[in-house]
């Protein structure tokens, strides 16, 4: 699903007057270059928020009674495949901080720096907005890490935000 265009993530996925995906949204970034990125935009009766699908990051996050967003993005923020986004809230996985293993890798993990797929978004009763991002391994991660998994980021944004992450280890025979 990472290769939907916004069109199609729209008419997929959109909630009228709430979500909506977008290219290349105002995260207040200087001279930002996000190569197409596509972002979720939503604005319900409680807050605003911006997610990018690149790296499952909120990078805003606004509720309706505060005057300033309470998350920050810095000047120097990239956009581009292959660099982690500076700011908002980045998922840090399987590890958090310097590879562990002195192998190389990025610092954080690898996950922050991959395109996500959409995989659902709703309205509950109350009228918060949810959103279901996943991310499952490739023959690509596995260079990084040589393990099969199945990763569900659940985003809320309401009064609150709440993010969850569900890690699924998959058993292959």
């Amino acid at each position: 699903m990472s290769t939907m265009t916004i069109d199609l993530l729209n008419k997929e996925y959109a909630i009228h007057n709430q979500l909506s995906f977008l290219e290349g949204v105002n995260t207040g970034a200087k001279g930002e270059d996000k190569h197409g990125f596509p972002f979720i935009k939503i604005d319900n009766n409680y807050a605003s928020a911006v997610i990018s699908i690149y790296g499952g990051q909120v990078l805003s996050f606004l509720p309706k009674t505060e005057k300033k967003d309470l998350l920050f993005v810095s000047d120097s923020a990239f956009y581009k495949t292959g660099k982690a986004i500076k700011g908002g809230i980045p998922i840090c996985w399987p590890w958090f901080g310097n590879d562990p293993e002195n192998q190389g890798r990025a610092a954080h993990g690898f996950v922050r720096n991959r395109m996500w797929s959409v995989q659902e978004t709703a309205t509950t009763d109350n009228g918060e907005t949810q959103v279901s991002l996943c991310l499952v391994d490739t023959s690509e991660t596995r260079l990084i890490w040589p393990y099969a998994f199945n990763l569900t980021l659940k985003i809320t944004v309401g009064k609150e935000l709440k993010i969850e992450l569900l890690i699924r280890k998959v058993i292959t025979a």
